[in-house]
């Protein structure tokens, strides 16, 4: 018969789990609503959405490294990513038969993405120092999100090689076709005000909740001996990113492969820079060497996930399944250690 305190520790996990993931929802749709309304570029509220999405990770990182279990939050991130990749690529090739992405936009997600892995697994094995760490992913993602939010006719007037300029504002267009089919038809000039404000309840709920979910699922992991890399990096960092990966599989199932790429690779980004570096430089935080392990798992995943992507210009149902296979290995890897 199971104690009153676990029943009510699996109790809270399991609501906070469901209240976090239909908050996040509500987010993410709120602030497309949102930036619709404003004439904001489809790419830059795509990506706008997919930082959103990972409220639940990164309120869980946060909470869990403030509690002094900085294991479990660093956990939380890596694992998270590594699910992300078997989540939103690998399972969505699997279910979709291909997930299939135009060649810029892989290259220019393929790359920052593992520019960023780069910098977060040599942070984490103190090869670069965190404020290093910091300031350079800081800038790829600011860089990137500029972007992104640029017009192409803006784009081609950077001080940089007019060939170059064209090539950009292709991969961006590429990326912002996928996410404008792939959303609703919304109406411009409609007030952004209200949607703004149930953003802002919605991602209130999400963050409570998540802090919830990261001390219920502590509380779980320790009961059953979990090792907090374990409890991080397995039961919460799966459940904190369902959002992305419900939104993957949507996307997917519409033939969105670049919206599917851009949103793997952009959350996992902010993850990083959010939930990671940012709390770590707070707290001068020092990894364990099993959570560094982790970042070099996400960092080998990353770089061939996004080297087959660009490679064969998408993902079929046999490279999907081998992306999963590697998450797989990196559970057993974790559970076995």
């Amino acid at each position: 018969m199971l104690s009153s305190s676990l029943t009510t520790s699996i109790a809270v996990f399991v609501a906070a789990g469901i209240v976090s993931l239909s908050a996040s929802l509500l987010l993410v749709a709120r602030i497309e609503r949102a930036g619709t309304s404003l004439g904001l570029s489809d790419a830059f509220i795509g990506l706008v959405a997919a930082f959103c999405a990972d409220a639940p990770e990164v309120s869980s990182s946060i909470t869990a490294i403030a509690r002094h279990q900085s294991t479990v939050g660093v956990g939380v991130v890596f694992g998270s990513n590594i699910f992300n990749l078997a989540a939103l690529l690998g399972l969505a090739a699997v279910v979709a038969g291909r997930v299939s992405i135009h060649h810029r936009a892989a290259i220019l997600e393929g790359s920052v993405g593992t520019a960023v892995a780069v910098v977060a697994a040599l942070s984490a094995f103190r090869v670069l120092p965190l404020g290093a760490a910091l300031a350079l992913s800081g800038s790829l993602l600011a860089g990137y999100s500029a972007l992104v939010a640029l017009r192409p006719t803006a784009m081609q007037r950077l001080r940089i090689p007019p060939r170059a300029a064209v090539w950009l504002a292709l991969a961006v267009r590429e990326e912002a076709l996928d996410a404008s089919e792939a959303s609703p038809r919304r109406e411009r000039g409609r007030r952004a005000a209200p949607d703004f404000a149930l953003a802002i309840l919605a991602l209130a709920v999400v963050v409570a909740a998540s802090i919830l979910m990261e001390m219920s699922g502590t509380s779980l992991g320790a009961h059953f001996r979990l090792p907090e890399i374990v409890t991080g990096g397995v039961l919460i960092a799966a459940i904190t990113s369902l959002p992305n990966a419900v939104a993957a599989l949507y996307l997917s199932s519409r033939n969105r492969g670049a919206a599917v790429m851009a949103e793997a690779m952009n959350s996992n980004a902010f993850n990083i820079l959010a939930g990671f570096l940012i709390p770590a430089v707070a707290v001068n935080l020092t990894v364990s060497s099993f959570a560094s392990v982790s970042a070099l798992w996400y960092l080998l995943m990353t770089g061939a996930v996004a080297g087959a992507v660009v490679a064969c210009r998408g993902l079929g149902r046999g490279a999907g399944a081998a992306v999963i296979a590697a998450y797989v290995g990196f559970l057993v890897l974790l559970v076995t250690r």
